[in-house]
């Protein structure tokens, strides 16, 4: 798909569906097409992908460029703004996703699950709340760090869009990465903690509870893709040009979960009484809501995400190859 092309489906994002719809857009992409035709005819040679991301770009951000044809700005607000309207299509599309995938994975994944209690009620509508909560803080906290982001008077961020340019003509934001450091960072210690002090996973229940021994290779499986999104969000900090780095790491790790998946299942139960619990009847009900839990979140929702992102990713990784053959092409022509 042409720079064009995906500038123009990026406004597309925003505008109402209709038949006024494709007229804008014809009426756009004439104008725009026009715009490149003249640069070029000014240089005497077609022009590459990154000159052509840098006109299209000046030409504005997407979603501001729907909101000049009448575009009604949709969002996510509870009295202050969560999620503005430019990540709302995104956010709106990534939910009813999930929600879909998630009702007819959970009847699959309770099949597969003999030691899980019956279907009910939350079966469905844990794993549907915890999307909803998990997507909405992801975007909001996305938001806020666009926002904060922009207030740059240099940031050639206010031009960008997450439909364009394309992400392999992007740097990966340095406040991306930061949030991550300090996301990736604060988990890999806890993790690392969890064997050493089991309080920061079982708080005041510590003393009833231990994992059982079938967790002890998924302990370090985890540990270890922590580590690895650590050191890319550190990678990229330092180097925001390394945007392959980006996609090819989450698709390692993403892919990873979903492989862990078959071991976790079979892992079950994750947590057991301790022989020295005070209370080994109380204890051993705790034990069972936690592993219940465990295997809801993790195959019901959990596995939901790393499936979607594992794809996206290796789409985005694809495009960088695709990308680095046209380079290429355009450096022998």
């Amino acid at each position: 798909m042409s720079l064009l092309k995906q500038y123009v489906n990026a406004v597309r994002m925003y505008l109402p569906r209709g038949s006024q719809q494709e007229d804008i857009l014809s009426e756009l992409a004439e104008h725009l097409q026009s715009m490149i035709d003249e640069h070029e005819e000014a240089l005497g040679r077609p022009l590459t992908e990154v000159e052509q991301e840098a006109l299209l770009t000046r030409h504005g951000n997407p979603a501001i460029v729907a909101e000049r044809y009448g575009a009604p700005p949709r969002s996510v607000a509870f009295g202050w703004q969560l999620i503005g309207p430019e990540l709302f299509p995104l956010f709106a599309r990534i939910l009813l996703l999930n929600w879909v995938v998630t009702v007819i994975a959970v009847p699959i994944i309770r099949w597969f699950g003999t030691a899980i209690p019956r279907l009910g009620f939350w079966s469905f509508a844990g794993p549907l709340l915890t999307q909803l909560v998990i997507v909405t803080l992801v975007f909001t906290a996305v938001d806020w760090f666009q926002r904060l982001a922009r207030r740059r008077p240099s940031a050639r961020a206010s031009l960008q869009n997450w439909r364009f340019p394309p992400n392999y003509l992007q740097s990966v934001p340095r406040w991306q990465s930061l949030a991550g450091l300090i996301l990736f960072g604060g988990m890999a210690l806890w993790w690392a903690l969890v064997p050493i002090a089991p309080a920061v996973v079982f708080g005041s229940a510590s003393a009833s509870l231990e994992f059982s021994g079938s967790t002890a290779t998924l302990y370090w499986a985890v540990l270890a893709l922590l580590l690895i999104s650590l050191a890319q969000r550190a990678a990229t900090f330092a180097r925001p040009d390394w945007n392959w780095l980006q996609a090819v790491t989450r698709l390692i790790t993403n892919g990873s979960a979903l492989v862990l998946l078959y071991p976790f299942a079979m892992s079950f139960p994750y947590v057991l009484a301790a022989t020295s619990a005070p209370d080994p009847e109380g204890a051993e009900l705790l034990a069972l809501r936690i592993n219940s839990t465990l295997w809801w979140v993790t195959l019901g929702t959990m596995s939901i995400y790393w499936l979607f992102n594992a794809a996206f990713h290796a789409w985005l990784c694809a495009q960088f190859l695709r990308y680095q053959g046209r380079r290429r092409a355009e450096q022998f022509s």
